[in-house]
């Protein structure tokens, strides 16, 4: 919770306004009819309801398939964009790619932009991280990847 302060307070900064989960689709369609810009962290685990898997660095990966959806719905141009620092500005730059096309299916544009990001993560892997379990989430019958604690402490 600390963080997650932290981190909405950084964004919140330069103008932007968080939308949160619970009311995200609506606010989102929202703001996208109002033609604003809408940016979406798509490199995050999702539940097996609501993800598709999807290869992310050559591991199975659940991934939010509703950002997919609404865009396809909404006609929304899907433009990557990513804050990476710059050493010589001292400071972080947002550098924007080629939009990726949406087709309507979930599974395949889900598939496009998880590719996106991945290139991003291998253009610029000193400037991620995740403080999740990415790959929480596994195929039906697929053994974890995560060690489970309890486990872990018996050890």
């Amino acid at each position: 919770p600390l963080i997650d302060r932290l981190v909405e307070r950084r964004r919140a900064l330069s103008g932007n306004r968080v939308i949160l989960k619970h009311d995200s689709a609506r606010a989102v369609l929202k703001a996208l009819a109002a033609n604003e810009a809408v940016g979406v962290l798509t490199d995050q685990n999702a539940a097996l309801d609501s993800g598709v898997f999807v290869d992310f660095f050559g591991i199975p990966a659940s991934a939010n398939a509703g950002f997919a959806k609404l865009a396809a719905h909404s006609g929304a141009v899907v433009i990557p964009g990513f804050a990476l620092w710059s050493t010589e500005r001292c400071r972080y730059i947002l550098r924007f790619f080629p939009p990726i096309a949406m087709t309507g299916d979930a599974q395949r544009d889900t598939q496009a932009v998880q590719a996106r990001v991945e290139a991003a993560v291998r253009e610029h892997p000193d400037q991620w991280l995740w403080i999740h379990r990415r790959w929480k989430t596994r195929p039906p019958g697929t053994p974890p990847l995560y060690e489970n604690a309890t486990a872990a402490a018996r050890t």
